[in-house]
């Protein structure tokens, strides 16, 4: 059983910090090393206790060379035990010593075990309070590792990369060419093969004065300093979310900042590899570059950055200067869950309440509920890319998501994230190519008493209809269906058994590129929430009101016939059959409430219902 870790214990200091000439030297950052205990303490040690500790690691980072928390990394197998409910949403109970169940083996020491047929590489130990020098297949590798070398061209190493980039954050960066160098020397391989047209076009042509001052004087030599700081808030590795498997990973918001840092400087060794060959092919890409280059498609755009990509560089750049002007104290829980599906037909589920809101959206809803995000099956879509729909959008505007694409494989048919403690920080307007940040978002979720937020997000990925061999109406098979349901049921049910919340505000969970039926997938949701037990939904049709009227409609029907989950999910198996006979364009909501009308209503003499 892996040890957890008390952050009070886990002080760490840069080898060779010290030995830097001052004037290079951020403030704060002249403190002695102090001696560490490599003792970690003792099971029934609570987790609150280190919570506290962590926060207190955290408001003294900014500081001083101080302690900081390890990231707090738990595999449990293939699913999630259920969690007793605290106060207030509170993520952990008063009662509870552990938030998560312990994994099965140490973090540091050795590699998980494999599965059978597992070819990938473990075994490498590094040394207590180095866990960024992990390089195995069950960690993330960090670009501070001595594993991380260069190569000649002739395929000889040079030399630790981490020195270079060591280098490059030492030196004044005052224009966007400077900072497009350090990009170029930091990765030699890509110069002449990347190009960064989309972030001068933005820092150039689009930044106001007051944006491009900020940036260059206070937000960018953040950064910096957060890439030196690397290994000190890293004592611990951080483990893989790898598929098939449920596990956590938490960390401190400074944590998270300098995780989103390093993928600003694309300094992630082996991530810029593209195609099904890449080591991490079965990972989104997380190092920048490509949210980075020109996005514009018609030589009429008013600049090499397109409005989307405008709107997600201000919503970044935002985040990245509020992080650099205060001092975050909280944390972030990343949670990958592996759900079975229920026994639908079976199933005596009450439908739980439905409110449809043809205005607004689902990120403006009670913190209190619980956030769909319309996700891909690599978390986080398009983020870094071209892409700007629900989940980029999501993305942008509480980019401490961002980091789980460093350490999150592609989802499992039955499997789905869970973000607690993400911070909204942006407000914005218009959505895909139309997306642009606004203003500053005032974050009106409280912070429970271990430092999370009381926000939660659940990540379910959609089958996609787009994809070749698949046509739009392959979603009416019974075999897509219980897809769909298996895979929203999974996400809400963990989120319920983590948090006994009652709400789920959702909408077309994938209905846009995806090709799905809002119909169909609005009485999925309906089903999956009623099965993992929610009271009810808030269903946000974005401004289409016969939609939600018709939603309304059928959805007290069933609740006078008095129709439960299975019931309906026996109904749907023949839909696949009804829309093939009738006429174009088929309606879900219109077969099931003829369907249930027939069933469920009285019929007179002449055969006509009453």
């Amino acid at each position: 059983m892996s040890k957890k870790f008390d952050a009070s214990k886990q002080t760490r200091t840069l080898d060779g910090w010290l030995q830097m000439p001052k004037k290079h030297k951020p403030n704060g950052y002249d403190s002695k090393p102090t001696a560490h205990s490599p003792a970690a303490p003792s099971a029934s040690s609570g987790y609150k206790a280190s919570a506290a500790s962590t926060a207190a690691a955290c408001s003294s980072s900014s500081s001083s060379s101080s302690a900081v928390a390890a990231p707090q990394c738990t595999s449990p197998g293939n699913s999630l035990s259920p969690q007793s409910p605290a106060q207030s949403h509170s993520l952990l109970p008063k009662h509870s010593n552990s938030l998560f169940p312990k994994p099965p083996v140490p973090s540091v020491a050795r590699p998980s075990p494999k599965a059978a047929g597992d070819k990938r590489q473990g075994g490498y130990s590094c040394p207590v309070g180095k866990g960024y020098e992990m390089w195995d297949d069950f960690h993330v590798k960090l670009p501070c590792s001595s594993k991380n070398v260069n190569y000649t061209r002739s395929g000889a190493v040079s030399g630790p990369k981490w020195s270079l980039i060591v280098q490059q954050m030492r030196r004044p960066i005052a224009n966007t060419r400077e900072l497009e160098d350090v990009l170029y020397q930091i990765n030699p391989a890509y110069r002449g093969k990347w190009e960064f047209n989309g972030l001068r076009g933005f820092l150039e042509g689009l930044a106001n004065p007051t944006e491009l001052r900020d940036f260059f004087t206070t937000t960018l030599p953040y950064l910096q300093r957060l890439v030196l700081k690397t290994p000190e808030l890293f004592p611990e590795p951080i483990r893989l979310l790898s598929a098939g498997r449920g596990g956590d990973v938490v960390l401190t918001q400074l944590q998270v900042a300098c995780l989103v840092a390093n993928a600003f400087f694309c300094t992630y060794p082996r991530r810029n590899q593209k195609g099904k060959t890449g080591e991490y092919s079965r990972y989104p890409s997380i190092n920048f570059v490509d949210l980075f280059k020109t996005q514009t498609s018609s030589a009429l755009e008013r600049s090499t950055c397109s409005r989307s990509q405008e709107g997600k560089l201000r919503c970044l750049l935002h985040y990245l200067h509020i992080q650099a002007t205060s001092q975050p104290h909280q944390k972030v829980l990343y949670r990958r869950v592996v759900t079975p599906s229920p026994n639908w037909v079976d199933s005596q589920k009450r439908l739980c309440n439905l409110r449809c809101h043809v205005k607004g959206c689902i990120e403006d809803a009670d913190y209190r509920s619980v956030h769909v995000d319309f996700a891909n099956k690599f978390i986080g879509g398009g983020i870094v890319g071209r892409g700007c729909v629900q989940e980029e959008i999501l993305f942008a505007l509480c980019p401490e998501l961002i980091a789980s694409r460093l350490f999150t494989e592609h989802l499992g048919d039955q499997e789905a994230m869970i973000f607690v403690g993400a911070r909204r920080y942006s407000q914005y307007r218009g959505y895909s190519a139309t997306f642009q940040y606004t203003a500053p978002y005032d974050e009106t979720a409280p912070v429970d008493s271990n430092g999370f937020h009381e926000k939660m997000v659940v990540a379910i990925d959609a089958k996609d209809f787009s994809e070749p061999g698949l046509t739009s109406g392959d979603q009416y098979h019974m075999d897509c269906i219980a897809r769909e349901m298996g895979k929203a049921h999974g996400g809400l049910k963990a989120a319920r058994d983590l948090q006994k919340r009652s709400v789920v505000a959702t909408g077309h969970w994938g209905c846009g590129a995806f090709k799905g039926d809002r119909e169909l997938k609005a009485i999925i949701q309906l089903m999956a929430a009623s099965e993992a037990g929610y009271e009810s939904i808030d269903y946000f049709t974005f401004g289409d009101e016969p939609l939600a009227d018709q939603l309304q409609r059928v959805h007290k029907l069933f609740r006078n016939a008095d129709i439960r989950v299975g019931r309906l999910y026996n109904m749907l198996t023949e839909v696949y059959f009804a829309q093939n006979v009738e006429d174009p364009p088929f309606s879900v909501l219109q077969y099931l409430h003829e369907y249930v009308q027939g069933w469920a209503c009285p019929v007179n003499t002449k055969g006509q219902s009453m």
